[in-house]
């Protein structure tokens, strides 16, 4: 086995605002896409979660714009996405966003 010539070091505050963490998973009905939760760091470091899409064939894309949406839900049809979300520095609520995209609106 080669050695590695990679030079060990402590990790930083730095690096762990460039972690990105994803979690929360949730198969479409049809299962064509996953709809995950994608959180990080942000520049003021401070924790930012949204929503995004897998599709079947494996491109990843944003779904939702807010910085505290998680926990989706697809709807049984697969036609609508529930969430949580604190938009506007309130307190959570649930919101909803057609799958095809558009604007979210609180329930």
């Amino acid at each position: 086995m080669a050695k590695s010539t990679a030079r060990r070091r402590r990790i930083t505050p730095e690096d762990l605002q460039q972690f990105i963490s994803v979690a929360d998973p949730q198969v479409s009905p049809d299962g064509s896409r996953i709809l995950l939760t994608r959180s990080h760091v942000g520049e003021k470091n401070q924790s930012v979660s949204n929503l995004w899409i897998v599709e079947a064939d494996g491109s990843v894309r944003p779904f939702s714009s807010g910085d505290n949406d998680s926990h989706g839900r697809w709807s049984p049809d697969g036609s609508r996405v529930g969430f949580t979300s604190s938009r506007d520095k309130r307190r959570p609520q649930i919101y909803v966003l057609e799958a095809s995209g558009g604007e979210a609106r609180a329930l």
